[in-house]
């Protein structure tokens, strides 16, 4: 199985300024407050950095007052992890999940990092967010981490993964990717340290550099340098 962002990634190429709200048009009214604030917090953390993101700096670029933000949010903590956890969902429901799982468990693992890198190399504004905000999500609070270690147990389970899914693994993981997704210029750029990504998620899980190179190679058609 070939992945390929350009092919894959088509229905990610639009506005994400407005993303949440154009969503929401038909929803509720309170919804469609939640999607601006959302779409403000995608944004602001594209423009300033996790660091330079305040409240301050969120209701004026979503347009809209501190008592909204308070009926939505309890904190900045609280608003940051909700739109890093609704990007994440997006990536999973509009390209992981529309993809063909490979049968073999380390393939599988392999063809989900590698599409929701992808995914978040393509949006530039998405990649900010998730790369920034790894050690916010969980797999209690995010789907993409939870969908993974889904894949991770059942591998586990079936003697591929020789390790313990723990939050510390499941934040190694993350962590690995989010550097992947910081550290890539564009996608046109990035398939190869995609691979050799996912290949370092293998080795981690207690496959031999061997078999971690065979399964990217398999998955991806592509063959990265050996990580030393």
């Amino acid at each position: 199985m070939e992945i390929i962002p350009e092919v894959k990634l088509p229905q990610l190429k639009q506005n994400v300024r407005r993303y949440f709200q154009d969503k929401a048009r038909q929803r509720p009214k309170k919804e469609r407050t939640k999607a601006i604030l959302l779409d403000g917090i995608v944004e602001t953390i594209a423009q300033y950095g996790l660091g330079g993101t305040t409240i301050k700096e969120i209701i004026e670029v979503a347009g809209v007052s501190h008592g909204t933000f308070y009926n939505h949010f309890e904190s900045r903590d609280e608003a940051i992890r909700c739109a890093a956890s609704w990007v994440a969902s997006e990536v999973i429901e509009k390209v992981i999940l529309s993809s063909e799982r490979p049968e073999k468990d380390d393939e599988a693992v392999v063809a989900a990092i590698y599409a929701f890198m992808a995914a978040a190399i393509a949006v530039p504004a998405w990649g900010k967010i998730l790369s920034e905000t790894v050690e916010m999500l969980s797999s209690n609070v995010d789907g993409s981490s939870e969908k993974l270690e889904e894949q991770i147990k059942r591998g586990v389970s079936n003697g591929v993964f020789r390790v313990s899914v723990t939050p510390l693994l499941s934040l190694q993981v993350r962590a690995i990717q989010a550097l992947a997704i910081r550290t890539s210029d564009n996608a046109s750029k990035s398939n190869e340290s995609l691979g050799e990504t996912c290949e370092a998620v293998l080795r981690l899980l207690g496959r031999t550099p061997d078999e971690a190179r065979a399964a990217v190679k398999s998955t991806t058609q592509q063959d990265p340098s050996p990580i030393v």
